[in-house]
């Protein structure tokens, strides 16, 4: 094998993913170690990483291996780990977390002798809920009915502008950051729109395993909690308008969650209408919030963001790459995350909308340094009171 110029730097080169996936990859491995380069294919990487989710990743991993056998391989996909695959290779699975890329880094450096980054991989975050991935409730691996959806509905992600954005996701409201009215104004209830009642069946349907409908007094949106899919015959552009509509309380449009009735839908005469689970429920938190924050997280207090979201396969919405990096460097609030980036706080809306669908955030207190530490108002009690009245009346006699 051809002597490495720095025995140290692990040099890969990632293969199959669109340019804004490629983009976010070298964001994330660049924060876990300065030693870990993302090259192209003809700077001799020692590693070719391949999304096999992909169009054309067959292809592409059969050309990698009959031109670099001697290059480590690396798999990464959604799936569990694939058993077709004939060469030797290390597997990451979706959605990437800190403690799996370091991982299989680590079998990289022992594969390439290498002396390992062990000073930054003990400084890194103990595995934790900070960084764990958050997978389904639902384990279960018995099909839910006999429908059999198509085994991939995902999409590429797309990532917009600004310009881009307002296009797709409909007027935003400009907020200023400085007016606290401004900022009010600007949280929603997710439980008055389609969002918090797609979300609710989605809990039921985990915890029962049992595919359900939601029927909202407009078109039937099933639920597989097996296959983690939506089904909707319905186009994006009706989804974006029902997302934003506040939905009514009243007995006689009132929400219903019902189980299937395989008989009674199209989905076996439809079945290009099913959408991957958390790509739906993302796509659906930001047409509901177009701008918006989401009641439960106070703009004002830090959140935690527990894993990179899944880019390969969500909307990437304006600066989404840039408030990820950030908030994985260390908690902030939405209004920091927005003065930090200099960008409007609409946009770290939206995100942490999109987020909080998918459970990938949390919020947490703000930790006072020394210096910051809140004074508390101290009320004094009637008792003192009645004393400093006593004293001072009677300094002013002395004084008299």
């Amino acid at each position: 094998m051809k002597q490495r110029e720095n025995d140290k730097d692990i040099k890969i080169a990632i293969h199959g993913v669109p340019q804004s996936t490629h983009k976010m990859l070298c964001v994330f491995f660049k924060q876990i170690s300065e030693h870990i380069k993302i090259v192209n294919d003809a700077d001799s990487p020692d590693v070719d990483l391949i999304d096999i989710d992909f169009a054309g990743a067959d292809k592409i991993l059969a050309k990698q291996r009959a031109e670099h056998p001697e290059r480590i391989l690396v798999i990464v996909s959604l799936k569990n780990k694939p058993n077709t695959i004939e060469h030797d290779y290390l597997f990451l699975k979706k959605p990437l977390t800190r403690d799996g890329i370091i991982q299989v880094i680590m079998q990289c450096q022992l594969q390439l002798k290498s002396p390992p980054i062990q000073k930054e991989i003990e400084a890194a975050p103990k595995s934790s809920a900070l960084h764990a991935k958050v997978s389904p409730a639902a384990t279960d691996k018995t099909p839910s009915s006999p429908i059999k959806p198509l085994e991939n509905h995902t999409r590429p992600a797309e990532e917009f502008n600004e310009k881009g954005f307002t296009r797709f996701i409909g007027l935003m409201p400009t907020i200023n950051i400085e007016d606290p009215a401004q900022i009010d104004q600007a949280r929603f209830s997710p439980g008055d729109y389609l969002l918090g009642s797609v979300y609710h069946a989605i809990t039921v349907a985990r915890h029962k395993k049992q595919a359900l409908q939601v029927d909202a007094s407009w078109r039937p949106l099933l639920i597989f909690p097996h296959s983690h899919e939506i089904w909707l015959d319905a186009s994006d552009h009706q989804l974006r308008a029902f997302a934003s509509l506040k939905i009514s309380r009243t007995s006689e449009s009132k929400v219903r969650v019902l189980p299937v009735n395989l008989q009674q839908t199209k989905v076996n005469q439809a079945s290009d209408k099913f959408q991957d689970e958390e790509s739906f429920l993302w796509k659906l938190a930001i047409w509901t919030s177009k701008g918006r924050y989401p009641e439960q997280i106070d703009p004002a207090k830090p959140v935690v963001l527990k894993h990179w979201p899944n880019f390969t396969r969500l909307v990437i919405t304006p600066h989404a790459l840039r408030i990820t990096a950030l908030l994985m460097q260390q908690p902030q609030s939405m209004l920091d995350v927005a003065r930090t980036l200099n960008i409007g706080p609409q946009y770290v809306f939206v995100f942490i909308s999109g987020c909080q669908a998918l459970n990938l955030v949390a919020q947490i207190e703000r930790k006072y340094g020394p210096e910051e530490t809140p004074k508390k108002k101290i009320k004094s009690s009637g008792l003192l009171n009645k004393l400093l009245n006593k004293l001072r009346a009677k300094n002013h006699d002395d004084s008299a």
